[in-house]
């Protein structure tokens, strides 16, 4: 009988380290690309410009802005930024970002040739720590809402949730995003997209990383702005991060798991098996 259970615990012991692999090994699809491969408009006011911040060493910029009451529409102010994705679904896309100030924080910009929306970054009042540092943000629009007397500040100054993450419904194939400049003088260093949503994957995220805005007066309570990424932190990039941490061989390792108890895996002897933290869409 004893021999029986050793066998039999060994035996789910191994289905569980293989459904540990599986899940380590399958990746979510993330396209990273640098914004400086983007395409410009003509006789436009944005360019690319060396930056040591910049992985590479280069980042899109806009010296001159279309304005607040501008539009993404124009094809002469601009820069667009292409990538295909490989099924239908949704998808989030990030920035790898820097904003010296709160009047440099935003563009305009169009899906596909859709409606213009405003891509808002943090935008805190006074020095605050989300200026003048490399991080990566997600892509938003202006959400109307009713708010409480509890809502944050700016959401009931202005009657919307301006950072509400904009999940893209996309077709496979090719898309475009046009931006235009709102205001001048931001950066832009790389672009991620995504099948994750944005409480899945975050590219600024790694282990230890705390330096973050607990508190965003245009947001929910539940949403958190980190002010630096692993590359400005660690001169690691976000890609390799991915790619060899979260989803390479490492990625079933404890410092990078979940802890699934392993009872759940009908083995009542064994302390655990680690699972991928992150999960598919």
């Amino acid at each position: 009988m004893k021999k029986f259970s050793f066998i039999l615990l060994s035996i789910v012991l191994v289905i569980g380290m293989s459904m540990s692999v599986f899940a380590a090994d399958e990746k979510p699809f993330a396209l990273f690309i640098e914004a400086e491969t983007c395409t410009l408009d003509t006789d436009t006011g944005c360019m690319t410009m060396d930056n040591t911040g910049a992985i590479g060493g280069k980042a899109m910029t806009c010296y001159s802005a279309v304005g607040l009451s501008g539009t993404a529409k124009s094809d002469k102010d601009g820069f667009t930024l292409k990538f295909t994705v490989p099924a239908n679904g949704k998808y989030t896309v990030w920035g790898r970002v820097y904003a010296p100030t709160q009047t440099a924080n935003s563009l305009h910009y169009s899906v596909d040739g859709g409606d213009s929306q405003v891509w808002d970054w943090m935008d805190e009042a006074g020095d605050a720590a989300c200026y003048g540092t490399w991080h990566y943000f997600f892509l938003t629009y202006r959400k109307a809402t009713t708010p409480g007397a509890d809502a944050p500040a700016g959401v009931i100054e202005t009657n919307q949730l301006r950072h509400e993450p904009n999940v893209l419904e996309l077709t496979a194939g090719e898309h475009t995003i046009h931006f235009t400049g709102r205001e001048a003088g931001w950066f832009i260093d790389q672009f991620v997209i995504t099948e994750l949503e944005i409480d899945e994957y975050d590219p600024n995220a790694y282990t230890g990383n705390n330096k973050k805005i607990d508190s965003c007066k245009f947001c929910p309570s539940t949403l958190k702005h980190y002010v630096e990424d692993i590359y400005a932190a660690k001169g690691i990039t976000a890609e390799k991060y991915f790619n060899e941490t979260l989803y390479g061989e490492g990625a079933g390792d404890t410092s990078d798991a979940i802890i699934v108890p392993a009872v759940l895996l009908g083995a009542a002897c064994v302390t655990g098996i680690a699972v991928s933290r992150k999960k598919r869409r």
